[in-house]
């Protein structure tokens, strides 16, 4: 059999299979759930703060460039789906929509990341108690200290910032090493809403504000 017929019967067999879902299907599955992403995990003021060369002006110019990325991306599962070689194309196609997957929570991860880190970086300017504030994405540790310089470990201030938010509803974690309990560890949950960040932030706002006007021998007397 020449190379020719093979092929012609390959390109015949291809034809003849039906893809796992339409082209419409795809390209849906890809922007639908990119803009959802997005309108779930917007960019709000801590983007303008970077200081970067983009301009927020082109915000929707850029909104408009992913969709039409997006779009291609299910064009190119498409054609795979219609046209792969029917051994390899079950993998590829979990391979893509790992990686669909992978970049949707990329985008939540940044975005919904930074707007905590955004609102505990405007309380380390403002409050002396918070001696450094580090974690990546929605995992965040604040150190507390009663000397910046020093690096003091604050037990008691964490403590009492610990038991203030607890009386307001928002519960988390005291972190440190050995006898040293002065980190803050925020886990919140992929789920959480901006309000309920709002909200947890502005206890906590309040909760920092509250024992940095405590005097120190005062809050030594309560542990």
């Amino acid at each position: 059999m020449s190379a020719g017929a093979l092929d012609s019967r390959t390109a015949r067999h291809r034809r003849g299979r039906r893809p796992v879902m339409p082209l419409a299907a795809w390209v849906a599955l890809c922007v639908v759930g990119g803009v959802l992403v997005a309108l779930e995990f917007p960019p709000d003021g801590w983007f303008a703060a970077l200081g970067t060369a983009l301009p927020r002006a082109s915000l929707p110019l850029l909104g408009v460039l992913s969709c039409v990325l997006l779009a291609l991306s299910g064009v190119a599962a498409w054609r795979v789906d219609r046209d792969g070689p029917a051994q390899r194309r079950a993998c590829a196609l979990r391979l893509f929509l790992v990686q669909l997957a992978l970049a949707f929570a990329w985008v939540a991860i940044l975005f919904g990341g930074h707007a905590l880190g955004a609102a505990l970086a405007v309380m380390a300017d403002e409050i002396e108690l918070i001696g450094d504030v580090r974690g990546r994405g929605v995992l965040l540790g604040i150190e507390l200290v009663t000397d910046r310089v020093k690096k003091t470990p604050a037990n008691a201030e964490t403590a009492a910032v610990a038991t203030y938010c607890l009386d307001k509803g928002l519960i988390f974690q005291i972190r440190g090493t050995g006898p040293t309990l002065n980190v803050l560890r925020l886990v919140p949950p992929m789920t959480t809403t901006d309000a309920e960040v709002d909200r947890a932030m502005s206890i906590l706002f309040d909760a920092l504000r509250a024992v940095s006007r405590q005097a120190p021998a005062a809050l030594r007397a309560a542990e």
